[in-house]
């Protein structure tokens, strides 16, 4: 179950980085406009680390700036049923 978790974190990255690039973003721009540091951004991209809730919202934000119709669902991972299962699993041990 960890995998499917990892799997998101690790997709959400990849989508996060291949629009990054499209829309000419660097490394430095988007670790300034997150304010972290830019080994954080590459160690993402890496799969070395995640971002979090506040830098899902930042990076949209970012990327607004040069693209309007970028949306949350163009971040995260395309929806599927055995995602969702997996998720909601992971869940019911955390309350």
């Amino acid at each position: 179950m960890a995998s499917i978790v990892m799997s998101f974190e690790k997709r959400t990255a990849e989508n996060i980085k291949k629009l990054r690039k499209k829309l000419g973003i660097s490394v430095d721009e988007l670790s300034e406009y997150l304010d972290v540091e830019g080994s954080f951004i590459r160690s993402v991209e890496c799969g070395n680390a995640k971002y979090n809730l506040r830098h899902i919202y930042l990076v949209k934000d970012l990327f607004n700036k040069y693209d309007k119709t970028i949306a949350f669902e163009n971040l995260l991972p395309k929806r599927s049923d055995g995602l969702i299962r997996n998720l909601q699993r992971r869940g019911k041990g955390t309350k």
